[in-house]
């Protein structure tokens, strides 16, 4: 960890006996404990030459008899143990979300885990006093419109009527879907990102094709185009996981 919330009024609390020495101290054993994201080593020799604490071996000691808990392990400090197990918590939150395609948004329209199409105000800017007005919004050249219109359009390059003829060609006996919805899209699009054998052109092929020889899979209730289209759900599948 390179960062850690500081609470100034809990310090100021918790400190105000110790000596203008014995803080330092303490504050640099903690800066090493997030740094490091391990406890204090019982044996401090490498600790008081890393954190050019020479000379100030006693404050060393008084400071980890009160903070810290000594274990087999080293010394403990509760509070940092607590905030790096919930920093790493969210860290492999993030991952997992990262699998599946991006944060999902707190919606039940995206139960599958991922990011939907952005919409149209992500990079709107708060309104403030010293906004231009709007008289001269209608100053742009002609010259400069043209520009913005000859921008290319970013294309996406998932195939999704690719995969929706597949889908239906391969898996007949399982629900027919209308159309590519957003949250399908959302989750075609997450497997494109993530799993690049999915550019092959005949992937989507193979992989229905595979998915109707699995009995399992197939008598599934919720098996459809959106649990195929899951990145974790396909991952299980490739894996043999429903052979």
């Amino acid at each position: 960890m390179h960062y850690y919330k500081f609470n100034i009024k809990d310090w100021t609390r918790d400190t105000a006996h110790l000596s203008v020495v014995e803080e330092g101290v303490y504050r640099r054993l903690l800066d090493h404990y997030y740094e490091s994201e391990k406890p204090i080593p019982s044996e401090t020799n490498m600790v008081v030459r890393r954190l050019r604490l020479g000379g100030h071996e006693d404050a060393l000691a008084v400071i980890l008899a009160e903070f810290f808990e000594a274990r087999e392990d080293g010394h403990h400090h509760n509070r940092c143990d607590d905030e790096i197990g919930k920093y790493h918590a969210k860290a492999g939150a993030n991952r997992e979300n990262g699998k599946r395609g991006g944060r999902p948004k707190k919606s039940e329209e995206n139960p599958d885990g991922f990011e939907l199409e952005p919409t149209d105000n992500l990079n709107h800017k708060p309104l403030t006093i010293n906004q231009e007005p709007e008289e001269s919004k209608a100053l742009v050249t002609d010259e400069s419109a043209t520009k913005a219109d000859a921008r290319p359009k970013k294309v996406d390059p998932v195939p999704y009527d690719v995969i929706l003829d597949a889908y239906r060609r391969c898996l007949p006996n399982l629900p027919q879907p209308i159309a590519m919805t957003p949250r399908r899209k959302a989750g075609a699009r997450g497997i494109w990102n993530q799993y690049k054998k999915s550019h092959e052109p005949d992937f989507w092929e193979r992989y229905f094709t595979y998915v109707s020889k699995q009995e399992f899979i197939c008598n599934m209730k919720a098996a459809n185009l959106g649990w195929l289209l899951n990145f974790e759900n396909m991952c299980k599948v490739i894996e043999g996981n429903y052979e």
